[in-house]
């Protein structure tokens, strides 16, 4: 029995498995869902909720601040573009043809 992370994109859906939460933020960058001009939802206190790019949110430390995110927050960042899905995974046994 293992713990994985299944990956949900809003408009395509399922795209990928992680093994644990420290590896979602490098999946979605190694395969180019997310880059340094990706935008986020934050609050802004003058114009409520406004979509920054992670470069100007973080400067050029956008992916490591990223990495360090529990899941919740993360899904709250991205506003609904992702959702990240804590699974339970059963090993099958390997059968010998």
């Amino acid at each position: 029995m293992a713990t994985v992370f299944r990956i949900e994109e809003e408009n395509h859906g399922f795209i990928g498995i992680v093994e644990n939460d420290t590896d979602i933020i490098p999946f979605l960058v190694d395969n180019d869902w997310i880059n340094e001009q990706s935008t986020v939802c934050v609050y802004d206190w003058e114009k409520k909720w406004c979509s920054i790019p992670l470069k100007n949110l973080f400067g050029e430390e956008w992916y490591e601040a990223l990495l360090h995110m529990p899941v919740s927050i993360l899904s709250t960042f991205f506003n609904g573009a992702f959702y990240f899905y804590q699974e339970t995974v059963y090993k099958a046994p390997f059968i010998y043809p």
